[in-house]
């Protein structure tokens, strides 16, 4: 396909040397706040096995009842005897703080049995539970873009362990695998301006009746594309950027921001390289492309 949208899925593809970086829709701002109160809790601590609304998992709590992950790791566990090699098993890290102890107890202890019946079976972290903070997931089980290093790395260091294989002792990841830069907020914008001047406008009209402070932009009745869009240059290629956009909520819209290669002194609809729309109903993001999406906070 010669799409825009297909040439950045293979671009992003080949720059994550063949992983598919997550494309999660985003809870922003109130509704992220009230995600994490519903899965961690207000103290933080959270039941995270077995999941309340999964009564099949829940047989370990209630004696006679058999473990259904201890059922499921022991199938994987012969699966891999019958291939001569090592079962290892890898829990995600979790941006809730704590687990609920009977809960993790209970896993611990079907894990002692499999370990027990099965020499070939490897358990990382040894704790089982891991806490990341909440800025690297999008959802308590999906780390956000830009992580997958540092999570490769944790899950490198377990397998290594596992099969005797030393470690190098002052490895360091590849630029492009480090996390995202902490933005210094106090630097000088690179470029700001208001929908004025320059900008072009498709669809969608502004009203000049506002003060010249204010920026009213007139949707159109018709189903069509309405949006408006400006040049900027002198960017750096390759380099991460914030783009910080203030607008007022009015209901069941979305604000999809788009930034676009130039080609030549034409935008190229075949360059599109990222975009993060933001519905004002659902507090909800999400991304594409090479860009990260943020919190659309009010």
């Amino acid at each position: 396909s010669d799409s825009g949208e297909y040439q950045n899925m293979e671009t992003m593809v080949s720059d994550t040397r063949g992983w598919w970086p997550e494309h999660d829709v985003r809870p922003a701002g109130p509704a992220r706040a009230a995600y994490y109160r519903e899965h961690c809790g207000n103290d933080a601590n959270v039941e995270i096995w077995p999941p309340a609304d999964y009564q099949a998992t829940q047989r370990d709590a209630v004696p006679g009842f058999r473990s259904l992950p201890l059922d499921i790791f022991r199938r994987f566990a012969q699966l891999a005897s019958q291939h001569r090699t090592k079962l290892i098993i890898i829990f995600h890290p979790h941006p809730c703080r704590t687990i609920a102890e009977p809960r993790l107890n209970a896993m611990a202890d079907s894990l002692v049995v499999l370990k027990h019946e099965h020499a070939n079976v490897e358990v990382y972290p040894k704790q089982l539970f891991e806490h990341w903070p909440k800025y690297m997931f999008n959802e308590w089980d999906h780390l956000r873009v830009g992580f997958e290093g540092v999570n490769a790395e944790r899950v490198a260091g377990f397998v290594a362990t596992a099969f005797g294989i030393p470690q190098p002792e002052h490895h360091a990841l590849a630029p492009d695998e480090l996390p995202p830069q902490a933005t210094d907020l106090t630097s000088a914008p690179v470029w700001s301006g208001a929908p004025t001047g320059d900008w072009r406008y498709i669809g969608v009209t502004r009203d000049l009746t506002e003060p010249p402070d204010t920026v009213r932009i007139v949707e159109s009745t018709t189903r069509s594309r309405q949006y408006f869009e400006t040049e900027i240059r002198g960017l750096s290629p390759r380099q991460p950027y914030i783009v910080s956009l203030r607008y007022k909520p009015v209901g069941n819209r979305v604000v999809h921001l788009i930034a676009r290669e130039l080609d030549g002194n034409t935008v190229a609809e075949a360059a599109l390289r990222g975009g993060a729309p933001f519905t004002m109903e659902t507090w909800t993001m999400s991304r594409t492309a090479g860009s990260s999406a943020g919190d659309p906070s009010p």
